[in-house]
């Protein structure tokens, strides 16, 4: 568990106390910094955003939005190669928006981490 920034503040002092019974800390990201929600609003501003034609992004957001709804609060730490793959997985009733699912996370995630997700084929 990554403790917050703060010495002395309340934020790490739940922090160590969740440590201390080996519990999850209970405070939600809430979109904020840090989090998928937030990553995905960062990618809406940029230029590579405004690059994208008005239907991929339509698509994009479609797809986000389902994401967002299961996981926008959950930090970057948490979307994993491992994460993606079975978020493909789940879409195997609808095959053709598995590589769209993979595509769009694979232009929102790191670089050295979308190359390590393979194609759905």
């Amino acid at each position: 568990m990554r403790l917050p920034p703060e010495y002395g503040s309340e934020a790490i002092k739940e922090a160590y106390e969740a440590t201390l019974v080996d519990e999850p800390l209970q405070k939600e990201l809430a979109g904020g910094a840090g989090t998928l929600r937030w990553l995905w609003r960062q990618c809406q501003g940029s230029q590579a955003w405004a690059a994208l034609s008005n239907a991929t992004r339509r698509q994009r957001e479609n797809i986000m939005k389902h994401v967002l709804e299961t996981a926008g609060d959950n930090p970057l730490s948490a979307i994993t190669r491992k994460a993606v793959v079975t978020g493909r997985d789940r879409r195997k009733d609808t095959p053709a928006m598995a590589p769209h699912f993979v595509e769009t996370m694979r232009g929102l995630l790191m670089p050295s981490t979308s190359r390590k997700i393979r194609r759905a084929t």
